[in-house]
């Protein structure tokens, strides 16, 4: 029983290069029985399960509702069939029997009428169709035709596969046998037959040999058109399908005894099974169908667990994992590790024990604390060290150090200087080792002498810590010593001389954590792996730090270990996985190129443990953590190549929801300008490792370089002008390795018609029109204005004329010259002088647009002291200015009054055979300014029945040219002065005088009415 134990072990550790990775209904897929897979030529991979159609990008299942038929019995099975041609149409045979195609990218299916029920379809090089069917046998189809016909050289009327062999070479299987068709002529005359057996599968090797598998009789090889048994494969294998990979070996799918790797060269096997303890291994055991697709994976569907895809580059790293060693065996939570010159790896633990392991054989055994020499003294075990004897040296956790002799296998406990040994390092002579304890500092021990020296803060004073993690030497005389609390120790042994570095040093020399895990001295530098600081990178000689954390690559800055390889590179592992930083002399740390690594690629776990690493003679790297230990060679660790290609999944508008458009299968999509807000979500065809592609993306006329996306799928445009455009993304794969020829897809946003060019033009000339017509509108105003000027013109000089007529002057002048005659020198020489001030005051108020009210009231009152003069003071008049009226600051068209006043002389108080009264009132009333003229002459109806030819007509004339001016004005300057003439009556009813009130508005008009004052002044 032991020995079937110990051979199964073998086996289970000898197959582990064997990954696989798994697809079933929690990733997305419709159903868990897969019955065909094939690939497009855009790259997606097609799943038939019995309840739906998937397409898998790596990233995303879309399902489409199909059903496949899927009957599996011991001597035949009966299963759906997907097939993808030359055109990248896809083809279905569905449960009924029924044949559908769709042409991709876009999977909009039609059905295509048969004369059978459809077992299978495959297209030769001349695009002609073969169907096979479960009761009408083979047929050909033309599919531009369209039209079937049947295929009368093959009698069989049971189709079951139609597989391609070579180029031009087919092969049918039938219910009697194997055919052979070649250009659409059989090969063979008679078909290939397996005895007292049915042919499941087919597959040609590189030799063009030919392989068969069958319903429960096991492989057969064709020679001279014979099969031939296969002995090394068992004869009771139920084969469900072949594949041959580029290794040549033969991939064969049994019901019932899981995966079979047969290799023609060695006509040996290896076979795959379900480990409930291995989530890495195949699935299930029913296998239905394999294919390998154009990058190398090999996908396999069965039969109630999903699909598996296998690929060499899976698995990077060796690892053994607690749930695959029997329950005895203890590996999680491993604390240190070493390698002894046999090649047993032993794996401290936690809590659990020693375990030792040999490779070679397989062999595993766990050693735990007990009373006799063949166990330990405890069962946490944190640091392992193999002298040059091959003694195993352990440092346990609070129950000290023991040695193992490997020749008698037994512990021996050592009385230790601490009871915690966290660390057990190489001693300057060969039975001699340092030893870094909790608590008790650092000890050089020796196994017979016991301790030799201490370096504790009890021997060396001012020592910043007595909890040593990890020693390491930095030159003869020269040790670097990390601990858990205060940083980095550097201590000379012959002096005893020490420096600190720590995290509370100046600004070139400042840790960034105290906690220290490990320690590596490469080329001169010390690299110091923290607990939360990253890594931190001493120069001797500059006396400086380098800083790689999270910013620089790094998944996570807690290093529990650094160890570098024969290339110079530098290995580390972590809470979030293990790395590699490609170190390069010229340009080591100004830009690291920094590697990670992760559960894809074969690791025991993400999270990793303090002191649980080794590097042995060979180069091999060992790293340990909660669920086992991984180890590798660093050159087996290659950069994967493969190019992975990018594709555009979907085109989402504005509002949330999948574009309804066909852009798939269009080369160029036309977006409304209501469309021209949308985002483009992309993927990579990676299904080699899940989940992290980095992408970039540009959209050409719009950005001028790429877009730098990680690993965000999606990108958003917001509002694009109308134009052409086009969207292209790239992707690389894990390891960086980018795949020039991007994805496309051409945009073009038709602009709205208010965007087009006719309503741009039709706008323009909108816009010129209007500015003609207002233009033209212009002029004309300009034209009435300057018309209404000369008019404005015309009736100030017919105003002048009037002041200035030929009556008054020479009125003037008589009574002058009757001033002298009757010899009044003085009068004659006071009617002179305020006529000649008149004159001038009339002349140079008639020159200005607008006037102070003081200037008017001036000449006015002029001429009524020269009226009065002349009439003997048949009048008296009176002036009553409003005390807070400021006749300066008001402004008013010259020679408005004067005409009222001298009508109201003339034809008012010259007639009245009492005395006159005249008087001119000025106040302020709301927004602007009244002027009073109230005369007690005989009134106008009176002064109208005097027959005083001249008068009438000198009033006629005054008058009307005022009221003319005062419209002009008013027109030609937006002002709203008003004129009214009112009748007095007497309370009988007599005339009794003319009122004359005049309105000047002021208020909100005074800008205007001083830009009009400047713009006539000039």
């Amino acid at each position: 029983m032991l020995l079937i134990c110990l051979l199964l072990l073998s086996l289970v550790c000898k197959g582990q290069d064997i990954y696989f990775r798994h697809y079933t209904v929690d990733d997305g897929l419709s159903q868990n029985s897969v019955v065909d897979i094939d690939q497009d030529l855009e790259g997606f991979i097609w799943l038939a399960t019995q309840d739906g159609l998937n397409r898998l990008d790596g990233q995303e299942v879309r399902t489409y509702p199909k059903q496949f038929i899927d009957v599996t019995e011991p001597n035949f099975s009966h299963l759906g069939k997907i097939f993808v041609d030359r055109q990248n149409r896809i083809w279905t045979c569905l449960i009924d029997g029924s044949l559908e195609f769709a042409q991709l990218p876009a999977a909009n299916f039609q059905p295509i009428s048969t004369p059978g029920r459809v077992s299978s379809i495959y297209q030769d090089e001349r695009e002609k169709f073969w169907i096979g069917t479960y009761d009408h046998g083979l047929y050909t189809f033309d599919y531009e035709a369209p039209t079937m016909k049947e295929y009368d050289a093959i009698q069989a009327s049971q189709i079951f596969d139609i597989e391609e062999l070579e180029a031009g070479v087919f092969a049918v299987v039938s219910d009697e046998g194997v055919y052979l068709i070649k250009d659409g002529v059989p090969i063979i005359s008679e078909p290939i037959q397996v005895d007292e057996a049915q042919v499941s599968s087919i597959e040609q090797g590189p030799e063009s040999e030919i392989w068969l598998g069958t319903f429960g009789r096991g492989l057969f090889r064709v020679t001279e058109n014979r099969a031939v048994k296969i002995t090394s494969v068992p004869s009771s294998l139920n084969i469900q399908s072949l594949e041959l990979d580029k290794q040549y070996r033969l991939w064969i799918a049994t019901y019932g005894d899981g995966l079979i790797i047969y290799d023609p060269k060695t006509n040996t096997i290896q076979n795959l099974t379900h480990q409930k303890s291995d989530p890495n291994s195949v699935s299930y055991n029913d296998i239905l169908v394999l294919h390998q697709d154009v990058d190398d994976n090999m996908w396999i569907g069965t039969d109630g667990a999903g699909a598996s895809i296998y690929n060499v580059s899976f698995q990077k790293f060796r690892k053994l994992l607690h749930n695959q060693v029997p329950e005895n065996i203890n590996l999680d939570v491993s604390r240190s590790i070493s390698v002894g010159t046999d090649g047993t790896i032993w794996i401290g633990t936690s809590g659990k024990g020693l375990t030792s392991y040999q490779p070679a054989t397989g062999t595993l055994h766990t050693y735990l604390s007990g009373e006799d020499k063949t166990h330990l003294p405890g069962n946490r075990i944190v640091s392992l060290f193999h002298d040059t004897k091959d003694q195993l040296w352990i440092g346990m956790q609070e129950t000290g150090l023991a040695i193992r002799d490997p020749a008698k296998g037994t512990f021996e406990v050592i009385s230790s200087p601490g009871r915690t040994i966290w660390c057990i390092a190489k001693g300057p002579d060969e039975d001699q080792v340092w030893l870094g304890t909790r608590s008790n500092g650092l000890h050089l021990f020796d196994r017979k002498k016991g301790v030799l020296r201490s370096f504790s803060q009890q021997t060396i004073e001012n020592l910043p810590s007595n909890n040593i993690r990890i020693v390491i030497y930095g030159g003869e005389k020269e040790l670097f010593i990390g601990t858990d609390d205060a940083g980095i120790i550097i201590l000379n042994t012959a002096t005893n001389a020490f420096r600190s570095i720590n995290a509370a040093g100046d600004s070139t020399t400042r840790l960034t954590s105290n906690v220290i895990k490990c320690l590596l001295y490469k080329e001169g530098k010390l690299w110091i792996g923290t607990g939360g600081g990253g890594i931190n990178i001493w120069d001797p000689e500059t006396d400086t730090i380098t800083y790689l954390g999270i910013e620089e690559g790094l998944p996570n800055e807690v290093i529990y270990a650094l160890i570098p390889d024969f290339r110079g590179n530098v290995w580390w592992s972590s809470n979030r996985g293990v790395g590699k930083i490609n170190y390069d002399p010229e340009n080591a740390l100004e830009s690291p190129r920094i590697e990670t690594f992760d559960l894809d690629d074969g690791l025991q776990g993400l999270e990793f443990n303090t002191g649980a690493y080794f590097l042995d003679h060979t180069g091999t790297i060992f790293f340990g953590g909660l669920n086992g230990i991984n180890w590798f060679q660093p050159d087996d660790i290659k950069t994967d190549s493969t190019l992975i290609r990018p594709f555009i999944r979907d085109l989402v508008f504005e509002k949330g929801e999948p574009s309804a458009l066909d852009w798939r299968s269009k080369k160029t999509i036309k977006l409304t300008s209501k469309q021209n807000s949308f985002s483009v979500y992309y993927g990579g065809l990676n299904f080699n490792k899940m989940y992290t592609n980095n992408f970039q993306y540009k959209l050409v006329n719009y950005h001028k370089d790429w877009i730098i996306a990680g690993s965000r799928d999606v990108a958003e445009f917001s509002r694009l002008s109308p134009g052409s455009y086009q969207f292209q993304v790239k992707v690389a794969n894990n390891d960086g390795v980018w795949n020039p020829n991007p994805a496309t897809l051409d945009i073009n946003v038709v602009p709205a018609f208010w965007q087009t060019t006719i309503f741009k033009i039709l706008v323009i000339g909108a816009i010129l029109g209007l500015f003609y017509f207002l233009y033209l509108w212009r002029i004309r105003q300009i034209r009435k204005t300057e018309k209404i000027k000369q008019k404005l013109l015309d009736l100030e000089l017919r105003m002048l004329r009037a002041q200035m007529n030929p009556h008054f002057m020479f009125n003037s002048l008589n009574t002058i010259k009757g001033y002298i005659l009757k010899s009044g020198p003085h009068e004659a020489a006071q009617y002179l002088s305020n006529f000649a001030h008149l004159i001038r005051l009339i002349l140079q108020n008639s020159r200005q647009k607008l006037i102070p009210l003081r200037d008017e009231l001036d000449a006015l009152k002029l001429y009524i002291e020269l009226e009065k003069l002349r009439f003997k003071k048949k009048f008296e008049y009176q002036f009553n200015i409003e005390a807070s009226m400021e006749v300066d600051e008001v402004m008013i068209p010259p020679l408005i009054f004067q005409p009222f006043v001298e009508n109201a002389i003339w034809h008012g108080l010259l007639h009245k055979d009492s005395q006159g009264k005249l008087s001119l009132t000025v106040r302020s009333i709301r927004e602007g300014v009244e002027c009073i003229i109230d005369d007690n002459g005989v009134g106008r109806i009176k002064a109208e029945a005097m027959k005083s030819r001249n008068v009438v007509k000198h009033k006629s004339l005054g008058l009307g040219i005022t009221q003319d001016r005062i419209d002009v004005h008013n027109q030609l300057d937006d002002l709203e002065i008003k004129s009214e003439i009112i009748d007095k009556y007497d309370p009988q009813g007599n005339p009794a005088g003319t009122q004359i009130r005049i309105f000047f508005p002021t208020k909100g008009s005074t800008k205007q009415i001083n830009q009009m004052h400047e713009d006539y002044t000039g």
